[in-house]
């Protein structure tokens, strides 16, 4: 009769972390959210909808022009003939600003139209959209976009249109102003230098956050199937710390950018018909994928406090000596962060573990979550 033999052991289980499907599928719609955000207006037709702000400018021209009596530096006479001659005159300058101020419409037209505004601009992360609408009366009228340029060439064109057109100019008795080129003017470089930095910035911050949420992706699925890796923890911990950070800044940068221009806009465009409201659709992908990079995060450094910590602190008295020992408190914060010699950290680690009858060896890995 043949001896059974004992089975033999099993060799080279692999524990899976099936929970880290979510810091995966989490690092990979945000990866996604990001890239939308940063190809969001790179040609018309590529997510028009998707942009900080817009500007609606149908209505610009609305009151623009201002119409005043030009000072002629003369004195006023009690003189009959000169009341009289000053009374026609009068009558002459005011049929002269109805005359102005009922073609005031046909040329601010004119002038809009020479200067190629058009009626509608979109504000993404490296360009401006502009185009014109199906029909600017109603609020839910299609954008057609006709060019996307970049923050460079759109404020270099503006500030270079402002500092040509005067502000101001003398027609008869009539002085004619137009106080929204005065501001253009004066404020178009700032607002060159302005956008443009703004616009660099935010993008290179998004395009690290993009990258790092790359990596995150394969990592975490590698580190799904070897959980015990420390390298895979690492670059999953890393990456995700990195994409949060950075997602997080360009957020606050774009919604602070969005915000306080369209406020600015609001506050000072009613008087000329010019209106801004803020993009919905980029808020939603920027703060979105920072949220679910926060969670993804999140995970790994559960995973990292729990399995893979080394080093531990806690509280201790301070002795008398180190009180008020200005010259060796960087050797005791040193000497509190040092790792305590072996002997030690078995003592401890011994008086700490838990009575079990099983070896170490036996004992494994159901901590992994």
């Amino acid at each position: 009769m043949s001896e059974k033999l004992a089975p033999a052991p099993r060799t080279g289980m692999r524990i899976i972390r099936i929970t880290a499907v979510v810091p995966l599928l989490f690092s990979l719609v945000a990866f996604i959210l990001t890239l939308l955000t940063v190809i969001s207006g790179s040609r018309p037709g590529m997510l028009e909808g998707a942009h900080s702000m817009a500007l609606n400018t149908t209505h610009l021209g609305e009151n623009i022009i201002q119409f005043s009596a030009a000072s002629n530096g003369s004195s006023t006479s009690s003189d009959p003939i000169s009341s009289f001659f000053s009374s026609l005159l009068g009558g002459i300058t005011s049929g002269i600003d109805g005359a102005l101020t009922s073609a005031e419409a046909s040329a601010v037209s004119s002038v809009i139209s020479a200067l190629g505004i058009s009626e509608y601009y979109t504000f993404h992360l490296r360009t401006i959209c502009e185009g014109s609408l199906s029909d600017p009366s109603s609020a839910n009228a299609k954008f057609n976009i006709s060019k996307c340029s970049s923050y460079e060439d759109t404020t270099a064109g503006l500030e270079k249109m402002a500092n040509i057109i005067p502000s101001s100019t003398v027609i008869g008795l009539t002085n004619v102003t137009v106080p929204l080129l005065s501001t253009v003017s004066s404020s178009a470089g700032f607002l060159n230098s302005l956008s443009q930095g703004i616009s660099t910035t935010t993008f290179a911050l998004f395009i690290i956050s993009l990258v790092s949420a790359f990596f995150a992706v394969p990592a975490s699925g590698l580190a799904a199937i070897r959980p015990s890796s420390p390298l895979l923890m690492w670059t999953s911990f890393i990456s995700t710390g990195l994409a949060v950070t950075f997602q997080f800044i360009g957020a606050i940068i774009v919604t602070a950018f969005a915000g306080g221009a369209t406020a600015v806009v609001s506050k000072f465009g009613d008087g000329v018909g010019l209106y801004a409201n803020i993009g919905i659709q980029l808020q939603v992908f920027v703060w979105v994928s920072f949220g679910l990079l926060l969670v993804s995060f999140a995970y790994w450094f559960s995973v990292w406090f729990v399995e893979f910590r080394q080093r531990s602190y806690k509280a201790r008295r301070r002795t008398s000596y180190e009180i008020g020992n200005w010259k060796g408190i960087f050797a005791e914060v040193l000497s509190d962060l040092r790792l305590p010699k072996d002997d030690d950290s078995t003592a401890m680690t011994t008086a700490l573990a838990p009575k079990s009858s099983k070896p170490a060896a036996a004992r494994n890995s159901y901590g992994v979550i």
